[in-house]
């Protein structure tokens, strides 16, 4: 028996969970060509934040 995962409403947009996870590695991705044309441009590329502060 093949289990569907529930859709996940986001801005009024439900979208599956495995879109979620394609659409999170694809802003990840375009973030990591930015830091990696800044660092070749400019020499220089912000540093990664792992947490927000408080």
């Amino acid at each position: 028996m093949k289990r569907t995962l529930p859709a996940i409403l986001i801005c009024g947009l439900e979208v599956s969970f495995a879109e979620l996870l394609y659409n999170m590695r694809h802003v990840r991705h375009h973030a990591g060509r930015l830091n990696l044309m800044l660092r070749r441009e400019i020499d220089a590329a912000p540093g990664w934040v792992c947490a927000a502060a408080d």
